[in-house]
């Protein structure tokens, strides 16, 4: 948020860029397209079913990282992230007028429906008004 403010908070841009980068092809990339999940060990290239709501899609994390990256100038990349959204919310799970905190990643299930996660959204249209 300080660059959002723009304060100086000491770390260089590109140092920013490649940590978004990186959290991007590992998070999204390798896991084939499929937006960030909770839950997801990596080292075992499964998911973690043991824990309440380890087999999500966290809306409001992906929706502030889809800004993030818009933000940083990886335009492409949020691109992306907010494609694969579109698909899980509204062609997948027909959530037309809602956008759950969560949705279940392998079966038609989503939390707290009427949870609008607004900082996400209004992120994006920051970053919209900002590169107009």
């Amino acid at each position: 948020y300080a660059d959002v403010l723009g304060l100086d908070h000491g770390i260089d841009k590109t140092y920013i860029q490649r940590a978004l980068s990186h959290v991007f092809i590992h998070n999204f990339i390798e896991n084939r397209g499929v937006v960030n999940i909770s839950g997801f060990r990596k080292d075992e290239n499964n998911i973690d079913r043991d824990g309440g709501q380890t087999d999500e899609i966290l809306i409001g994390i992906n929706l502030c990282f889809a800004a993030q990256l818009a933000f940083y100038n990886l335009t492409e990349e949020s691109n992306q992230v907010l494609e694969a959204m579109h698909a899980c919310l509204y062609e997948k799970n027909g959530l037309m007028f809602r956008t759950p905190a969560a949705v279940g990643i392998d079966r038609d299930r989503y939390r707290a429906v009427r949870n609008m996660r607004p900082l996400g959204v209004w992120a994006l249209l920051f970053n919209q008004r900002k590169n107009a």
